[in-house]
């Protein structure tokens, strides 16, 4: 029988948690609020008891058609009809269980490790708990506790198998998001999650049930979808470069430190430098109110305290729950026992857009327990550049963010491209700070640009690394004491030509190329000091600390799938396994830069009747808004459609006043999903002599605007689609199109980048006019990049 898993309650009957109340009246309560599964736990009473209990829940439960699966006691399942039971390693094994109950009965298992989750899928189980997610109070027998990186581990182990599986084990709304997220292996997710004291011990079960629901509903506001190499990728990111430095310095961002003192003023100084705006605040409760300046945070733990990792946590909460991004230096991670538990809470308490670090504390996170640093240096490498390549894709894979592993070379990747970077100087390594600086200025550059991770931390440090060579170059320079004030020059002058749109400091510069991982094995616990067996419990770092109490669930729930969807998206496209439009043999993932004379603006079907249905579309109108005062000023042919004019409504009236002039090419209703019908095709220009720069914004972003550019791209023409000008009813279903959209040719972007490229040119007749609409329309930009730059 199919049975939802996504939220599966676990009782618990101590008195501590039910705080005097009755158990059926608390479980009908987390029922009504959205309760999918519950199971019946009780080691205390006796037989008689539990019976009567079990039986009283069961007439709840069946008011409200869902399962009711008792712990351990196939007799108590047996003598009230219960749906099923759910069974413990040391319990009654599968094969008694499935003999003594009905056919149709769910069984599930419990398991925290690959050997016991594969027995259970090989036995035929319904389900398994994997587990312990965090380790709890209420659970004194745990074997083993996992975390998100062993959940992966078993979950990539049974990829091809459809039992249904449920996380548990301290499981709270702080953290149920980011369990879903990072747990999730390339081909498998979790169908669910087992809820105990956060449901069963809160003030309002049925309330707290709703939240949950509502959580796993959605993706974490920090999800992004990683973005699959292009063809030269090396250079196609080059070639974004300068137009990302140029953003960080116009929006200025704040960037919160909790540094350790020895370097902080240094740190602020180059902060200043580049144009960010740095606060040096130790002290976690602050967060709360600095994060809702939608900056980025960083964590470098280089001095700690007794009361540093309490106070990192509430920071990292509270820029989390914002979805602003956060980087991570564990400074000298394996130096002492003190700094590796440190790691394991600050992993285990929050997610990380970036981590940085060099080699040993690179380790030290993955999880090797063979690394030991002096101090805070690396320590002799034992790793080769195809390892340390290895190591921090693999990394990044596993958290699902940006790992920089830094050193003579820098290796940085998503966990899909990996970028090694060459530049910089000897001198950058004799200056206290400079490696604790990278962090900062990475922080900066996250805040600035989220659509890219990758593209934004490769900004900082080439801008960094870059202006560290010109300070080493310069005459007056003899050492590192005369290094540190020309560099913090150097990067001044950077930030100067980028604010002036001079590019030249950057011109043939940077010494990166894009390290190809295909034939090498994968990162694996032996290969970086310790060993692993497929059938122990999973070593890895995420030692958890929270509360909750068993584990058990069953089958699919659709909600939860939307975190599996994005990665079967981009593995759908990158093999081209059910690609339906074949890409046209003249397209190339090499896009040039826009040429003057030939961009187009299309605007796809922004109509009134989809004004509440559409996701933040108020920020996507904004956008088309500027877009279309820009296309006025440098008269950029405009071509409009609606769908079904009729009955949807016309352009919305925000833009109306801009449709006039001889620059509106087309104003075209349709029953097409493509905008190129007969009518607009007419109006193109032949791609073999003139090929278009199409800019498209508008709705919804998988279905008309996927169509439109796969019709544009396959005759020929260029197409740039910005980020912040695109939009579906489900907001998922913008990573997925986008990826697949990226990886047939078109360029992903923002409106902004679009309009400099367009310029090309401080000294374009027209650059004054729509660098002032940049500036004016600055707030309404960075409100729309905020919300949809999170994919």
């Amino acid at each position: 029988m199919p049975v939802d898993l996504s939220l599966y309650l676990v009782t618990d009957s101590t008195p501590a948690i039910l705080k005097g109340r009755d158990l059926c009246t608390v479980v009908e309560s987390a029922l009504q609020g959205g309760v999918t599964v519950v199971q019946y736990r009780d080691k205390t009473n006796d037989t008689g008891v539990q019976v009567e209990t079990a039986r009283k829940l069961h007439q709840v439960t069946k008011k409200y058609n869902v399962p009711l699966l008792i712990n351990d006691r196939v007799d108590v399942a047996l003598a009230i009809g219960a749906e099923g039971v759910h069974l413990g390693q040391d319990d009654m094994s599968f094969i008694e269980a499935k003999k003594l109950l009905p056919e149709n009965a769910i069984i599930g298992i419990s398991t925290s490790s690959i050997e016991e989750a594969r027995k259970a899928t090989a036995d035929g189980a319904d389900y398994i708990g994997i587990g312990t997610m965090f380790a709890t109070s209420t659970k004194t027998n745990t074997k083993s506790v996992i975390g998100t990186a062993g959940t992966q581990v078993i979950l990539d182990a049974i990829k091809d198998s459809p039992i249904g599986t449920v996380s548990i084990g301290g499981i709270n709304h702080s953290n149920v998001q980011r369990v879903l997220y990072q747990s999730q292996s390339p081909k498998k997710a979790l169908d669910g999650v087992a809820i105990v004291s956060a449901i069963v011990a809160a003030d309002d079960p049925k309330a707290s049930a709703e939240h949950f629901v509502e959580l796993i509903r959605n993706p974490p506001r920090f999800a992004q979808v990683s973005n699959p190499p292009r063809a030269n990728e090396a250079e196609a990111l080059l070639n974004e470069v300068p137009q990302i430095i140029r953003k960080m310095v116009e929006v200025h961002p704040l960037v919160h430190n909790m540094i350790n003192f020895v370097v902080s003023n240094f740190v602020a100084n180059v902060a200043l430098s580049i144009g960010a705006s740095p606060i040096m605040s130790p002290y976690g409760d602050e967060a709360t109110d600095l994060c809702k300046f939608d900056g980025a945070l960083l964590i470098n733990m280089g001095t700690l305290t007794s009361e540093s990792v309490s106070n990192y946590l509430k920071a990292i909460t509270a820029y989390n729950d914002r979805g602003n991004p956060v980087v991570y230096d564990p400074v000298g991670a394996a130096a002492t026992h003190i700094r590796r538990n440190a790691v394991t809470q600050l992993m285990a308490g929050g997610y990380f857009d970036l981590i940085k670090g060099n080699e040993g504390e690179i380790r030290q996170v993955w999880g090797s327990s063979a690394v030991q640093q002096r101090g805070v240096d690396s320590g002799p490498s034992t790793l080769d550049g195809n390892q340390k390549a290895m190591l921090a894709r693999d990394l990044a894979r596993r958290e699902r963010n940006v790992v920089l592993l830094t050193g003579a070379t820098d290796y940085l990747s998503d966990g899909e491209r990996v970028i090694a970077v060459e530049n910089g100087h000897p001198y950058l390594g004799q200056v206290t700070g400079t490696g604790c600086a990278i962090g900062t200025i990475s922080g900066c550059f996250l805040a600035a640009h989220r659509s890219d991770r990758l593209l934004a931390v490769l900004s900082g440090i080439l801008m960094y690394e870059i202006a560290a060579e010109n300070a080493a170059a310069k005459e007056y320079v003899r050492g590192p004491g005369s290094f540190v004030p020309s560099f913090v020059d150097e990067l001044y002058a950077i930030r100067t030509a980028a604010a002036n749109g001079d590019d030249s400091w950057f011109a043939g510069r940077a010494k990166i190329h894009e390290v190809k991982l295909d034939n090498v094995k994968p990162t694996t616990s032996s290969s970086l000091g310790f060993p692993a067996s497929p059938t122990s419990p999973i070593p890895v770092p995420r030692q958890f600390f929270s509360s909750t109490s068993t584990t058990r669930t069953f089958y699919t729930n659709p909600s939860i799938l939307t975190y599996n969807l994005v990665t079967a998206a981009i593995m759908a496209v990158t093999t081209r396994a059910s690609r339906i439009r074949k890409k046209p043999p003249n397209v190339t993932m090499q896009v040039t830069n826009i040429k003057p004379g030939n961009p187009a603006l299309f605007i796809c079907d922004i109509q009134d009747k989809f004004r509440n249905g559409i996701y933040e579309f108020p920020n996507l109108v904004s956008t088309t808004e500027k877009m279309l005062r820009a296309a006025s000023t440098l008269q950029i042919p405009v071509f409009i459609t609606t769908q079904n004019r009729a009955k949807l409504g016309n352009t919305v009236p925000e833009l109306q006043q801009h449709l006039n002039g001889p620059h509106i090419r087309a104003d075209v209703d349709k029953t097409l999903f493509s905008m190129i019908t007969p009518e607009i095709e007419k109006l193109l220009p032949a791609p073999d002599s003139a090929p278009l720069d199409v800019i498209i914004v508008g709705i919804e972003t998988h279905i008309c605007v996927t169509q439109t550019t796969l019709d544009l791209l396959e005759r020929g023409h260029r197409v740039y689609i910005l980020v912040d000008g695109v939009s579906s009813i489900n907001p998922e279903e913008r990573g997925i199109a986008l990826a697949r959209l990226r990886d047939a040719g078109a360029v992903v972007t923002s409106s902004e980048s679009v309009l400099f490229e367009i310029l090309g040119d401080a000294a374009h007749e027209s650059f004054r006019a729509v660098s002032g609409l940049v500036k004016e329309t600055k707030e309404t930009t960075k409100g729309a990049l905020g919300v949809f730059s999170k994919i």
